[in-house]
């Protein structure tokens, strides 16, 4: 577990540190200086997880469930510019970040629709709630 968040925080702050403040922020950044930027995206990136353990400890318990749910919402923006990328040549990279960050907004908002009206969701998707009675 460890080693995930580990190697999960380490790329989070490469990605910000290289593509985001390297690229657009400070371009003529010294190592140093992107090494700093580096611990301070870990340090916030701790943070921002920190944050988030109260939400994932209402969830009773139900971790993979809460991952599965978040990446069932994420996963298909992503898939889909992967395949149209592949199966259609007229398709550029504006077309691709625009299809990945509209879906990417759509499944985190149907996400946060699913989180606020969960109880209701899997009753009426599985017909039962998890580990509770079977509804009719």
């Amino acid at each position: 577990m460890m080693s995930s968040l580990s190697s999960n925080f380490n790329s989070a702050s490469t990605i910000f540190t290289v593509d985001v403040y390297h690229r657009f922020l400070r371009p003529d950044a010294s190592e140093r200086e992107l090494l700093w930027c580096g611990r301070i995206a870990t340090a916030a990136t701790c943070v921002i997880a920190l944050l988030w353990l109260p939400v994932i400890s209402q969830q009773r318990g139900e971790f993979y469930l809460i991952v599965q749910n978040a990446s069932s919402h994420i996963a298909p923006a992503l898939a889909t510019v992967v395949l149209l990328g592949i199966m259609w040549p007229r398709v550029n990279s504006r077309a691709a970040f625009a299809g990945l960050l509209s879906g990417s907004v759509l499944g985190l908002a149907a996400y946060g629709v699913n989180l606020a009206f969960e109880h209701e969701c899997r009753a009426a998707v599985v017909g039962t709630t998890i580990g509770g009675p079977q509804l009719a």
